[in-house]
């Protein structure tokens, strides 16, 4: 099997026969765990299995929670939406005031463990000015690098991580969706 894995799919319909297919097709099959490896899988099929596993295991890599959900696959879909401000208010992240009808940020991930196959979204929206939404966690390794800093209270020129840490409650409270 270790001189298949280094074929690909056009190379073993050449030299090969139709055993040395079904195989292939058998091990692409079992390696089809998650729906991150369906993806990577259907996209690169007919490369060789040896790139197609390397390709899930980058890719599971960058899904693969340690603090919120410890060696679980974590998928985060973005909240973000824009909002004109209808009262005084300051922002999560820099402590300026947001006036009447300013532009800001809504930030409130959907947050999936596609492991468990529970839904969880942050309990307290986060409020920031626009000039901030590059400092977003964008996936799960950016939430829990954001949870760290809130925690310790990283002091940092552009974020104040003392403020968000007071205005969250102390830390990134992940609330359980009921499933439909």
């Amino acid at each position: 099997m270790k001189q298949l894995e280094s074929y690909t799919l056009e190379d073993i319909k050449m030299l090969r026969g139709k055993k040395e297919f079904n195989l292939y097709n058998k091990e692409l099959s079992s390696l089809e765990t998650n729906r991150i490896s369906k993806r990577i899988v259907e996209k690169m099929y007919g490369s060789s299995i040896s790139d197609i596993m390397s390709k899930i295991e980058e890719e599971e890599f960058r899904h693969r929670s340690f603090d919120f959900f410890p060696g679980d696959l974590v998928i985060i879909y973005l909240g973000l939406n824009e909002r004109r401000s209808k009262q005084l208010f300051t922002c999560d992240f820099s402590q300026t005031i947001i006036r009447p009808n300013d532009l800001y940020i809504n930030y409130r991930p959907l947050v999936e463990n596609i492991t468990t196959g529970n839904v969880y979204i942050l309990k307290r929206t986060i409020k920031i000015e626009p000039g901030y939404i590059s400092y977003l966690p964008d996936d799960i390794h950016g939430l829990e690098a954001l949870q760290a800093d809130i925690r310790i209270g990283k002091s940092d020129n552009i974020v104040d991580y003392s403020h968000l840490n007071r205005e969250i409650g102390g830390e990134l409270v992940l609330q359980k969706l009921k499933r439909r």
